[in-house]
This record gives structure tokens, C-alpha cells and sequence, in this order.
């Protein structure tokens, strides 16, 4: 209600603007605190694909709240509710699925030479 209410911003502008600090203090609380398993080193690709997905969170956001406001009827206030709740749980398993679990071993195929796994095992390790 802050900047809708306050600096007069459009429900839409000013819940982007929230979603974007979220993301930002959410990936900092995410990896110190939340998840212990990192399944990429580069930490920079890690906040790219974290921040990817906020964005998307975002998408889902805002088309739930111009739903949920334009078209059922709910104040915006109401609304954030619902549209907050279906975002946390899309943000927080896609990013646990994506980012935060181990990375799994790259399996053979059985048709593949010794020689063959081996460079593949190296460049999977080195993109993790």
C-alpha cells in the first residue's frame, strides 16, 4: 500500500517495484540461510538464473494481480494476497529445483566410450 498509496504510483508499477527489492533481499536471505546445497559455482550465473526467475515470478504477479483486480473485482490490496502466495510458491520451488539442490551426475550411456565420459564428466563439472 506504500508507494500506491503514498507516491500515488499505478498498483502495477508499485508492485513490480516491491517484487524487485524482494528478489534482491530474497537471494541474499536464500543463500545464507535457506538452502545449503548450491548446484552452480559461479555464483554470478547463480544471481543471473535467481534474478531470471524473479522475473518470470514477476510475469505471474502482476498478470494475477491485473487479473484478480481488473477483471474479479478485488481491490488491490485484496489482491496481493493470492497473487503474493501463488508467487512465493512458484519463486521458491523453481529456484530451490533450478539453484539449490546438488547437481546430479551425468549418466553414461552405455554406448559411449571411456574416453567420451570422461570429457563429458569434465565439462558438466565445469558449468556447475
Amino acid at each position: 500500500m506504500g508507494l500506491t498509496e503514498f507516491v500515488r504510483l499505478n498498483y502495477l508499477v508499485s508492485a513490480a517495484i516491491g517484487f524487485a527489492a524482494g528478489v534482491v533481499l530474497t537471494y541474499i536471505l536464500s543463500t545464507r540461510f535457506v538452502f545449503r546445497e548450491r548446484r552452480l559455482k559461479n555464483r554470478r550465473a547463480e544471481a543471473a538464473v535467481f534474478f531470471l526467475i524473479g522475473i518470470a515470478g514477476l510475469a505471474l504477479n502482476e498478470m494475477l494481480m491485473k487479473t484478480l483486480v481488473e477483471y474479479a473485482g478485488l481491490g488491490y490490496a485484496l489482491a496481493k494476497i493470492p497473487a503474493t502466495g501463488i508467487g512465493f510458491v512458484f519463486n521458491f520451488g523453481t529456484r530451490r529445483f533450478f539453484l539449490f539442490t546438488k547437481a546430479r551426475p551425468v549418466r553414461p550411456s552405455p554406448h559411449m566410450d571411456d574416453d567420451v565420459l570422461v570429457q563429458v564428466q569434465k565439462k558438466a563439472t565445469e558449468s556447475v
